[in-house]
């Protein structure tokens, strides 16, 4: 059940948020007492919410603004009269009574961490035996915190709330029943949040059960602009879906992969620097992921992980849009990770003369001879296309410098897949000398349009994602 969370100021305020909370999909509602400043003597004026309620007057250890406890034992004992639920925290001795004619939930709160999950099995069972429905929440600050919650939640039974807070707790809120909880909580509409992570009541309801659940993993990807176009591109084509952040650690990458198989997640991004290494954890590769020696999209089918790379098509469809034809050139990566081998692979399809230089001489050689290309040294200036494939440019690697000179020319055309910034100093110094230069910006647009139509048989239109991305500058 989807509950909207209210806490306006007055009571008719909330009576009339609830009623329209109600109109829009909420199955129950909220009214979170500590924060409306008169509380009105006669408690039947919320009868007016034509779902059932949930009365909360939340202590200040834990997310509320209520300095008492002994008060509150008559106005628990009144909302009883009109409430089908009472809220009650763990550390309350008002948890161990009992109240007539309505349900008494017993909350948790952790607003700074994540439990391990056997401790937060322990704390739902201690909770339970207080509770009809035991409630807790915890803040989620990475990819573990959210794998505890979700393996605690295969082990828990009986009637239980468990959520997530925060950005990455947003997939507990939309999978709540996947986890076994008996009810999420959302806003009564944006703006109007009462915690960190909660999805407003007509957004969760559009969602609903079986929605395309996917995202992005690596380190860093707070730059990312993935969630924003994917997202634009399920309102556009009417999917009910959204796309998640998930920053990882390299120790983590199991945890993620065996997310996305109990949630039944669609798929997922996958960047720097795990595209290599995520190949340990996934069940299979394509042949776009063999060519490329990387993956960068994965495919969840039936709970067996396909990886596949869109980075090949993202390298053609970005030059073949800037009208560059590639066949028979002589270009020039610099790098040998990931991208570059997807780079390689799209310039081997086309017969271009495949040139490499990279810090690390071996891993060039390596990429080199796979490729049927040449190391060259940094200070080789005669190649007709240049494409940057390391992260040097990006967010964390802007002080680090490729070229101690400038190697452009204006017959040159000069690519940079970092998507952002959009305009690189490695482009503007190409750009300086006349070459023709090509964003990352709209690599990043092609293979996510490529991995979206993987996800979901649609093929986004090339503007959403544009204009999701943002304006070229």
């Amino acid at each position: 059940m989807i509950c909207a969370a209210i806490s306006e100021q007055s009571a008719e305020d909330a009576v009339n948020v609830g009623i329209d909370s109600a109109s829009i999909g909420a199955d129950l509602v909220e009214v979170r007492f500590d924060s409306i400043q008169e509380i009105p003597q006669d408690l039947s004026v919320f009868q007016k919410i034509p779902v059932p309620k949930i009365a909360t007057f939340r202590t200040l250890s834990q997310g509320g603004k209520c300095n008492f406890d002994e008060e509150r034992l008559d106005f628990f004992r009144e909302c009883s009269k009109y409430f089908e639920y009472i809220d009650i925290e763990y550390d309350s001795k008002l948890s161990d009574m009992q109240f007539d004619n309505c349900k008494k939930i017993v909350s948790y709160h952790d607003f700074l961490k994540t439990p391990p999950a056997e401790i937060i099995e322990k704390i739902i069972t201690n909770l339970q035996k207080k509770a009809c429905i035991a409630k807790a929440a915890f803040y989620v600050r990475s990819v573990t915190d959210l794998y505890e919650i979700i393996t605690a939640s295969q082990h828990l039974t009986g009637s239980y709330i468990l959520i997530g807070m925060g950005e990455l707790g947003e997939l507990t809120r939309i999978c709540y029943d996947t986890l076994g909880s008996e009810i999420t909580y959302a806003s009564p509409c944006i703006g109007k949040e009462t915690a960190a992570g909660q999805i407003d009541v007509k957004s969760l309801k559009k969602l609903g059960k079986g929605c395309c659940l996917t995202g992005i993993i690596g380190n860093p990807v707070s730059h990312s602009r993935s969630p924003d176009m994917h997202n634009a591109a399920f309102r556009s084509l009417g999917i009910n879906g959204h796309y998640f952040r998930f920053r990882c650690e390299e120790d983590e990458l199991e945890k993620i992969v065996q997310i996305i198989r109990v949630l039944g997640m669609k798929g997922m991004n996958v960047t720097i620097p795990y595209k290599q290494k995520i190949m340990e954890y996934i069940d299979e590769v394509d042949k776009t992921a063999e060519d490329a020696g990387a993956v960068n999209c994965i495919m969840n089918e039936g709970n067996q992980l396909k990886g596949m790379n869109t980075d090949i098509a993202g390298f053609r469809e970005s030059f073949k849009a800037a009208g560059v034809c590639v066949r028979d050139k002589n270009s020039l990566i610099i790098g040998a990770g990931g991208a570059a081998r997807a780079c390689a692979a799209f310039l081997s399809e086309e017969h271009s003369e495949i040139r490499i230089t990279n810090r690390t001489k071996e891993k060039a050689e390596k990429l080199a001879k796979e490729f049927n290309g040449t190391v060259v040294d940094s200070a080789d200036t005669d190649s007709d296309i240049i494409i940057n494939c390391t992260p040097i440019g990006m967010e964390g690697f802007e002080k680090e410098s490729i070229f101690q000179e400038c190697l452009f020319n204006k017959n040159q055309t000069v690519m940079d897949a970092v998507p952002v910034p959009e305009i690189t100093k490695f482009l503007e110094k190409a750009k300086e000398c006349g070459a023709h230069i090509i964003s990352g910006r709209e690599m990043l647009i092609y293979q996510a349009m490529d991995a979206f139509e993987t996800w979901t048989g649609l093929k986004p239109d090339y503007s959403v994602m544009s204009k999701a991305y943002g304006e070229t500058r």
